[in-house]
């Protein structure tokens, strides 16, 4: 079954060029999560306590300040790292679209264990999330 799981997370595009070793570790952060068609992930102001890989399924992402700027996240993308990295509180709102949403959720007290664990994970999570961070600010500046 663990095998599985690593053969499946081996394939999301964030963990592309993961030793072994990262995989592993990496697994042992994650769990599964199913999320109901229109359910909330989070929403604006809630804390940081996670993040989450997408594996199946679309999220609906806006802010209060800028709802015309919504995107979407689908299978393959992260969601939830920025206001973690920065440890502000949700500047979005997350919904699952019309169907439901398979993720694997990352707990933050594990992203801290990784990011003091593994300078490789660390710099692919900061390079993945800093064009997010900076759009994020963007929005903040231009309301």
């Amino acid at each position: 079954m663990e095998d599985d799981f690593i053969a499946c997370l081996s394939r999301h595009p964030f963990c592309r060029g993961f030793t072994s070793g990262q995989l592993h570790l990496l697994a042992r952060t994650l769990q599964p999560l199913l999320l109901p068609a229109k359910t909330f992930l989070f929403r604006e102001g809630d804390a940081a306590n996670s993040f989450f890989l997408t594996l199946r399924g679309t999220l609906n992402v806006w802010n209060s300040r800028s709802p015309r700027d919504a995107r979407r996240i689908s299978s393959g993308m992260i969601v939830g790292l920025e206001a973690l990295i920065e440890q502000t509180p949700r500047r979005f709102n997350c919904e699952a679209d019309k169907n439901d949403v398979l993720l694997l959720r990352g707990g933050s007290r594990h992203f801290d264990r990784l990011f003091r664990t593994d300078n490789a994970l660390s710099e692919r999570f900061i390079r993945h999330v800093l064009p997010d961070i900076l759009v994020v600010r963007r929005v903040y500046a231009a309301t």
